[in-house]
């Protein structure tokens, strides 16, 4: 079985992944409007080649991201690792871009036993935002903070039915405040089934000015894609 395995460093705008022709499934990210100040956006697609489908998402662990849940009132409906969450009396519908969710839509999907999406929220608050409840509930305030969002489960893995398959599908909307980056790793699987296609260490950001001449001075040996067979 194959795996294929890339890194990218932040150029001055994310761009696609540099990917094999035979890869099956590449990953795009492109940059979305700012959500607020201090914070930028992205949104991570999966692109099949080749006339190929995205198959499956066998696999994702996705770190150094900025949270927002709802306030405790909320109980267990206080944290938002995926679009469906973003609801509810105590969620403010202006915190939807200032959090990193999944985009897909897993319960239309077939998963694994024991799937599930899970989150982290440090609360740090890293800008400093101000978050006011929806009305009426303006005091109960969100929480801001960085943490991970990952899957869950033995063998974590959705899979589109055949009705649902596409050539391109939105897996992630990724905030991550200025100057930083994220870290994503995401295994995929194509419709053809014949490989597990995996991404590692995907940098997720734009960097500051100097790391953008560092990027030229040595970023571009850095650039580098290792596939094995097994």
């Amino acid at each position: 079985m194959r795996q294929k395995l890339a890194t990218l460093l932040g150029a001055a705008a994310m761009a696609s992944l540099p990917a094999a022709a035979d890869a099956g499934v590449i990953i795009d990210v492109r940059q979305v409007a700012d959500p607020a100040p201090g914070l930028q956006a992205f949104i991570v697609t999966a692109v099949g080649t080749e006339g190929l489908t995205v198959g499956s998402v066998a696999s994702l662990h996705l770190s150094d991201v900025h949270q927002v849940w709802a306030n405790a009132i909320a109980g267990a409906a206080a944290s938002t690792p995926k679009a469906s969450n973003l609801t509810g009396p105590f969620w403010n519908p202006a915190w939807d871009a200032l959090d990193t969710h999944l985009l897909l839509d897993t319960d239309s999907m077939l998963q694994s036993p024991g799937f599930g999406v899970v989150e982290t929220n440090d609360a740090t608050n890293p800008t400093g935002a101000n978050l006011p409840g929806p009305s009426p509930f303006e005091s109960y305030g969100g929480v801001a903070g960085m943490g991970e969002l990952y899957f869950t489960g033995l063998e974590a893995q959705v899979s589109f039915p055949g009705y649902l398959r596409r050539p391109s599908v939105d897996i992630l909307h990724v905030v991550v405040p200025a100057n930083t980056y994220a870290s994503l790793d995401v295994t995929f699987i194509d419709s053809s089934s014949s490989a597990f296609i995996r991404y590692s260490d995907v940098l997720i950001g734009i960097p500051e000015p100097t790391g953008l001449s560092l990027l030229g001075l040595c970023g571009i040996a850095a650039l580098r894609r290792r596939r094995t067979v097994q």
